[in-house]
């Protein structure tokens, strides 16, 4: 299995979400990125079901940049090594920056957008999950 796709697939799920969210509010120019559309359109579809308002679009911004900042620095600090020592550092330290976005979105969203956030991640989890069964 290539490296980058067993990279993906023990990532949390949620780190899908995230990254799509961020790179559509950010879109660069980088060949491996997806469609630029694509991730505008997720973007936009999840800012809807989470009915962000004005004041805290631009929070839930920065936090879910400085998320995935920390989960390529994590991607970057462990390269292509996939032995299971390596892989079960890995999965700890997302769980732990998953951990604190999802402490930090506490303080920015309200109970009913925290419960719609924790549905979008466990949909992506359950897409990751099926991607991975179809290989």
């Amino acid at each position: 299995m290539d490296t980058r796709r067993s990279w993906l697939h023990r990532l949390a799920p949620g780190f899908f979400l995230i990254t799509a969210l961020v790179v559509a509010i950010r879109v660069s120019a980088q060949p491996a990125r997806p469609d630029p559309s694509e991730l505008r359109d997720r973007f936009a579809a999840s800012k809807l079901r989470l009915k962000l308002t004005a004041e805290q679009e631009p929070k839930v911004r920065a936090l879910l940049e400085d998320e995935a900042a920390k989960l390529r620095a994590v991607k970057a600090q462990y390269g292509s090594d996939d032995t299971l020592h390596t892989r079960t550092a890995k999965l700890r330290e997302v769980r732990a920056i998953q951990d604190d976005l999802r402490a930090r979105l506490k303080i920015v969203l309200t109970a009913p957008q925290l419960d719609e956030w924790d549905k979008l991640v466990d949909e992506a989890r359950a897409e990751a999950r099926e991607r991975h069964r179809q290989r």
